[in-house]
């Protein structure tokens, strides 16, 4: 069973390992197979976000902004690239919805109630990943709530909330994780919402930074939780297999 941190590698080395190699609870089939991962979601994300910076054609409020909004002041009304870059958050947030449900139902099915607790965890994850999806949508905490005399702030308190409940329950899940990824999908989320929430002033800088950290906040979110729920079906599908034939395996 693999040790949580390297030893003998120093900081640099113990903390690549942290990253790359599977926790004392994970059983994945290697490292490049979790490198692989994260390289899908997040390094086209990056390549995204540096194209939409420097291409020269739109400005990159239309790209970063929602399309509704784009619209509404736009004075050339309106183009399939409107809100390009929140809709692919939208689409992240479903694909993340999508696993974390799936895992819980086939953990549901094979597993049975001996495995509840990560039934919980992966419906806990999938519901608050939903509200996420849907706020982003549907602009919840932008048009609807405002409209319906509450500040968006609320929207945010039942967020954060919602997701300590969550990290609570899977604290020990998330210290055999690769929690690095999980760190730094809250932190750029974070980022976002303070932009929002404290900076009123409207430029090109801030809505690039804002809705940049939220995109890679998104990505890591499902690079994470699609890494998590591959460990766990493999968990299960290791039960009643010898050692032997999990080193083959792997």
């Amino acid at each position: 069973m693999d040790a949580p941190l390297a030893v003998g590698k120093g900081r640099i080395g113990a903390l690549v390992h942290r990253l790359v190699v599977p926790g004392e609870r994970a059983c994945l089939p290697g490292p490049a197979w979790a490198l692989g991962i994260y390289t899908v979601t997040l390094v086209p994300v990056l390549l995204l976000l540096t194209a939409a910076w420097f291409q020269p054609f739109v400005p990159i409020g239309e790209l970063m902004r929602d399309s509704l909004l784009v619209a509404e002041v736009s004075d050339d009304c309106c183009h399939i690239y409107y809100g390009a870059i929140s809709n692919i958050g939208v689409l992240l947030w479903a694909a993340a919805t999508a696993i974390l449900f799936f895992t819980a139902l086939v953990v549901a099915l094979i597993g049975g109630l001996e495995h509840r607790h990560s039934i919980v965890q992966f419906s806990l994850a999938g519901f608050l990943t939903m509200l996420l999806c849907i706020d982003d949508f549907f602009l919840v905490h932008d048009i609807i709530l405002p409209k319906l005399g509450y500040s968006e702030t609320l929207a945010y308190m039942v967020y954060a909330s919602f997701a300590a409940l969550y990290v609570w329950y899977a604290r020990a899940e998330f210290l055999a994780a690769r929690w690095l990824m999980f760190l730094l999908s809250v932190g750029s989320l974070a980022l976002s919402v303070k932009i929002d929430v404290f900076m009123n002033y409207d430029n090109d800088l801030r809505l690039f930074i804002e809705d940049g950290a939220k995109l890679i906040g998104i990505a890591a979110w499902l690079s994470f939780h699609a890494e998590a729920a591959a460990c766990t079906i493999q968990r299960l599908g290791d039960v009643g297999r010898t050692p032997a034939d999990r080193r083959q395996f792997t």
